[in-house]
């Protein structure tokens, strides 16, 4: 009988990889500037698992644990970050969300003495109000606004609309033109401007709510009005009243 050789072959053992962990979500937390990351555990038992963000700038952030859930923090403003999570043998899965994205909106608020707030939004670097009261002084502050977060107030500044347009104007006709009106809410001066058909123009100011227009022509229709200012803006003029020069006359118009 011939001898038989036979080999015997041993088993190999080694470690599979882990499966993929599931239910994966990222929970973002506006103030504190965070992804709050948790999914269901892998089948394999790895060690460890590993969550990052990965920006749309190229930046990386990381939070690691041996559990199912960590936190990535320090987030930067403005970056759409996609998370992925990963063990030290498989990359295990992705899901995309936001800290900021390019659709941002910019609120410009805007609040009076009284608490009165107006605003007006905008996806650009400018914003037009278009029912802010004249005479008033208002609070500006910018707030940048998503689907999800917004973000800390702007530095304030202050702002002072146009004064009121001056209302009850008289002329009192003599030597001189001696002319008054009501006082225009955030007027800290007038001009009153007389102006004749035939080109002559005289004007005169005055912090208070009156003055005397000189040097008018006598026999000329002039019409007048007033305008209020203080150290940025100017108003819309007052209404136009009628004026013929003649020392013989007084009138009052209203």
């Amino acid at each position: 009988m011939h001898p038989v050789a036979i080999q015997v072959f041993r088993g190999l053992k080694g470690r599979l990889a882990p499966c993929l962990p599931g239910n994966i979500a990222a929970a973002l937390d506006c103030s504190a500037n965070t992804f709050a990351v948790k999914w269901s555990e892998s089948e394999g038992n790895p060690d460890s698992y590993t969550a990052l963000a990965i920006g749309n700038d190229g930046s990386h952030l990381t939070c690691n644990t041996s559990s199912t859930a960590c936190t990535i923090s320090s987030l930067t403003c403005g970056i759409t970050y996609s998370i992925d999570v990963t063990t030290a043998n498989i990359n295990c899965a992705t899901i995309t969300t936001t800290r900021s994205s390019q659709d941002q909106i910019h609120m410009v608020s805007g609040v009076d003495w009284q608490g009165v707030m107006r605003s007006c939004n905008s996806t650009g670097s400018y914003c037009t109000f278009s029912s802010l009261s004249c005479g008033q002084a208002y609070t500006l502050n910018v707030q940048g606004l998503t689907d999800t977060c917004m973000s800390e107030l702007s530095t304030s500044m202050n702002l002072l609309t146009a004064p009121c347009v001056p209302t009850h104007m008289t002329a009192d006709v003599d030597c001189e033109t001696y002319v008054t009106w009501d006082s225009a809410r955030g007027a800290t001066g007038y001009t009153v401007h007389a102006e004749c058909s035939g080109g002559h123009n005289a004007t005169c100011t005055s912090s208070d709510t009156n003055c005397a227009v000189l040097d008018l022509t006598c026999g000329q229709d002039y019409t007048m009005v007033v305008l209020a200012n203080h150290d940025i803006c100017v108003s819309l003029a007052s209404e136009h009243i009628p004026l013929w020069k003649n020392v013989e006359k007084v009138k009052e118009y209203e």
